[in-house]
Order: structure tokens, then sequence, then C-alpha cells
């Protein structure tokens, strides 16, 4: 009963993700996001765990020590309803979903990853510029503009202040 449980939920989990291979050849896009990749793997491990670990589908169960006699019985039972290649079939099923998921949030995270490297490309790009025009006005403008400044500070207007020493020292 388990072991049937079991195979239907996993059959369920096959028919949700059926259709994520389609449409990356499709389009290209896996279309889920990080969260649900990750929520997907989750269902799918709790599954397997339930398949190999905390079931006794594997193996002889206790009860078979106290009563020995009935042993043989329950080996006739699960050679009958083929309990072994169901389990290996079940396991495999669980590696190719595995193996699905595991596509899909590589290439979630290498998207996410190009992402941030733009967005640092982008500030990068915009700290540039921002110092290019920081020093076309601090050194370009005032000599640019010196003979105005020189008559407007002759004529005891303001002019533009001279840039620093320490500004010089810095920007070579």
């Amino acid at each position: 009963v388990r072991l049937g449980s079991l195979e239907l939920r996993i059959e369920r989990s096959v028919g949700r993700t059926r259709n994520i291979p389609q449409r990356m050849a499709c389009s290209g896009e896996v279309g889920l996001s990080i969260q649900h990749v990750t929520k997907m793997m989750g269902e799918l491990f709790v599954l397997r765990n339930q398949a190999n670990l905390e079931t006794d589908i594997l193996e002889t169960p206790e009860i078979f020590w106290e009563f020995a006699n009935y042993e043989g019985l329950y080996e006739q039972c699960r050679l009958h309803l083929d309990i072994d290649r169901r389990v290996t079939i079940l396991n495999q099923r669980f590696e190719v979903l595995q193996d699905l998921l595991e596509f899909l949030e590589e290439d979630l995270n290498v998207r996410h990853a190009t992402r941030l490297e733009w967005i640092v490309i982008i500030l990068c790009v915009l700290e540039a510029l921002v110092m290019a025009l920081r020093l076309y006005s601090n050194f370009m403008w005032p000599r640019a503009h010196g003979r105005h400044a020189a008559i407007g500070h002759a004529a005891g207007g303001d002019s533009p202040p001279a840039p620093a020493p320490e500004m010089l020292a810095s920007a070579k």
C-alpha cells in the first residue's frame, strides 16, 4: 500500500514537470522562479526519503523476527507484487526528476548571477562617468574659462576656486 501511494505521488510529480522540457525546447526559457524549483526539489526529497529511509519496503519487517515461520510467505508476496523492481523504477524516476530540477536550479542561478554582473558593470560605468565629470569640472572648466576667471578676480568678483593641491595629487 505504501509503495502504491509513493508510486502515485511520484507519478503526479512527473506529470507536473512533464511540460517543462517541452517549454524549454520551444521557447528557451524556464519560466519558473527559483523558489518554485526549490519547493519542487524539497517535495522530491521528501518522497525519496519516504521511499528509501522511512519505510520498510526495502527490507524484511522486524515483526518476522518473532514470527519467522511467516517470513517465507512475506518473501513470496514480495516476489508476487514485484516490490524490488517497482522500487528500482521508482528510484530511477526520482533520479530523472532530480536531474531536471538540478538543471533548472543551475540555469536560474546562472541567470541571476548574470543579472548581478550586469548591475555591477552598469554601476562601474556610472561611477566612471561621474568621475569624468568631476575631473572635467575641476580641471578643464577653470582652464577653459581662465580669462574670465582672471578678469572676475581682478575686478573683485567671485571666481571659481582653484583645485586643492591634494585633489591634483589624487587625480594622478
